[in-house]
């Protein structure tokens, strides 16, 4: 390490400490030539991340065009940023264990994995979450018809049993 001040490549190092959570050392230095003390941190250089498209082409993986994309997707749902930044830290986390090179296949997946995790994305809570929202908090819940009767999908079925058995019926 060369002293910032005098530029002498000889130092000796006087304090050693875990620092940012025991993610870097930061040490303490004295030059050798001028006396003057100065602070290094040293950090794991974390590993490129690469992602191969469909077609074959690779880019490098880009952490905010993941939380983007999640962004756009969860627009009208009750996320809020620090959740969307845990999420691209767990995604790129679990991509990282995984080897140097994942496909974009991979990458969603493991988004749709841990959004799922997430309130109001999972199917059945989504219309409810959306329906509590477009209300309000004050507004009272809507009433069933007097007569009984039930909205229907196509099959005639009420809605939620529609839904219900399409998703039961996946296998992720």
């Amino acid at each position: 390490m060369r002293c910032p001040w005098c530029g002498h490549p000889n130092d000796k190092v006087i304090d050693s400490r875990s620092a940012e959570g025991g993610a870097a050392i930061r040490r303490r230095r004295q030059c050798l030539k001028c006396s003057k003390r100065f602070t290094t941190f040293e950090r794991v250089e974390p590993i490129g991340l690469i992602v191969v498209k469909r077609e074959g082409a690779k880019e490098p993986f880009e952490r905010a065009k993941l939380i983007s994309g999640v962004r756009k997707a969860m627009k009208n749902r009750p996320v809020t940023e620090e959740q969307l930044t845990q999420l691209a830290d767990r995604v790129e986390e679990k991509l990282r264990r995984k080897g140097p090179a994942v496909t974009s296949q991979e990458v969603g997946l493991e988004v749709l994995e841990l959004l799922r995790r997430l309130s109001c994305f999972r199917s059945g809570k989504r219309r409810s979450c959306s329906r509590a929202r477009r209300r309000g908090p004050g507004d009272p819940a809507p009433r069933p018809p007097a007569d009984g009767a039930t909205r229907g999908g196509p099959s005639g079925l009420p809605l939620h049993v529609v839904v219900g058995s399409v998703d039961a019926g996946r296998r992720h």
